[in-house]
């Protein structure tokens, strides 16, 4: 394709999008299947008096930055829909233009 040129594909551009949400929500699952995993493990097999909570901490804030970082596939994913959305309405509106 020569520079400049447009070649949108409206529902590859919504079918990622889906893609993105369903990755999205199976990553937002397993982070909190392991939260959970590591909660039971610092409360009945890795308890000390100091270590066990601060790796505990630890790993919540890596969960809380983890999570923030995937929920920006929320955005990304609007985003493609949206793009492909715009584009078909320009060209409806480019068609609609040449026919009157």
């Amino acid at each position: 394709m020569a520079d400049g040129d447009i070649d949108v594909t409206y529902q590859d551009m919504h079918d990622a999008a889906d893609y993105l949400l369903e990755a999205k929500d199976e990553i937002l699952a397993k982070l909190q299947t392991l939260r959970t995993y590591i909660q039971d493990l610092v409360r009945d097999g890795y308890v000390t008096s100091a270590s066990s909570v601060a790796f505990d901490q630890s790993y919540d804030e890596f969960n809380t930055g983890a999570r923030e970082a995937v929920e920006a596939l929320q955005g990304m994913a609007d985003f493609l829909d949206g793009a492909a959305d715009g584009y078909a309405d320009l060209d409806r509106q480019l068609e609609e233009g040449l026919r009157e």
